[in-house]
């Protein structure tokens, strides 16, 4: 029964270290697409983050 312990605990090290390890390798979502925009204020799937973009895409197409 110790044993099964032990190695119960060895897994959840070596699953914790792994995924500090591989955490960075994991990539930012890509900028939303000109048709995400188009809804991006109502869209209800869209991050904060991602409106904001959206927000800032628009005032640079006003300005050319």
């Amino acid at each position: 029964m110790k044993d099964l312990v032990l190695a119960y605990y060895a897994a959840i090290a070596i699953a914790t270290v792994t995924f500090i390890v591989m955490a960075p390798a994991i990539p930012d979502r890509p900028r939303p697409t000109p048709e995400q925009c188009s809804v991006a204020e109502i869209a209800p799937d869209m991050t904060p983050r991602d409106k904001e973009v959206c927000r800032q895409l628009r005032q640079q197409r006003h300005r050319l």
